[in-house]
C-alpha cells in the first residue's frame, strides 16, 4: 500500500510537471503567435513605408526636373534679353557715332567754308 500511495504521488507529481510543461509549451506558442502576428503587422508597415518613400522619391525627382526645366528656360529667356539689350545699345552707339561724323563732316564742311572765305576777303 505504501508502494501504490508513493506511486500515486509520483503520478500525481509527473501529472503536475507534465501540465506545467503542456502550460509552458501553450504559453510559448501563445508567445510565438503573438510574436509572428507582430512580425506581420510590422513587415506590413515597411511595405506601406517603403511604397510611400517611393513615391516620395518619384515626386522629388519629378519636382527637381521641373525646377531645372525652368532655370534652364530662365537661362535661355535672360540670354535672349541680353542679346537684344547688346544689339540695341550697338545700334545706339551706331546711331550716336553717325550723327558724331555728321556733325564733324558739317562742321569740317563749316570750317572750309570759313577758310574759303577768309581766303578771299
Amino acid at each position: 500500500v505504501t508502494e501504490l500511495i508513493a506511486w500515486k504521488q509520483e503520478a500525481v507529481q509527473a501529472a503536475g510537471e507534465l501540465q506545467g510543461v503542456k502550460s509552458a509549451a501553450q504559453l510559448t506558442a501563445s508567445e510565438l503567435d503573438s510574436a509572428c502576428k507582430q512580425l506581420r503587422e510590422q513587415r506590413d508597415q515597411n511595405r506601406e513605408l517603403h511604397v510611400a518613400h517611393q513615391g516620395l522619391i518619384i515626386t522629388v525627382q519629378s519636382e527637381l526636373r521641373q525646377l531645372q526645366d525652368s532655370k534652364r528656360d530662365d537661362v535661355h529667356r535672360i540670354q535672349q534679353r541680353l542679346r537684344v539689350a547688346e544689339e540695341e545699345q550697338l545700334q545706339s552707339n551706331k546711331a550716336r557715332l553717325e550723327a558724331s561724323a555728321a556733325e564733324a563732316a558739317l562742321s569740317f564742311s563749316q570750317a572750309e567754308a570759313s577758310l574759303a572765305n577768309a581766303e578771299v576777303a
